[in-house]
């Protein structure tokens, strides 16, 4: 019973560890999308 317990313990975490991995933003590849809009943009404007 005290593996059963631990076992879904363990998992809530992991999975809270995934989603909080997914929503909080990466600056790198953020700053990758930011330079690929901008350099859309200015061809645009050409």
């Amino acid at each position: 019973m005290i593996i059963g317990f631990w076992a879904e313990w363990m998992g809530m975490v992991l999975y809270i560890v995934a989603a909080l991995i997914w929503l909080i933003p990466d600056r790198r590849i953020e700053k990758q999308i930011s330079e690929f809009l901008t350099e859309v943009k200015n061809e645009c404007k050409r």
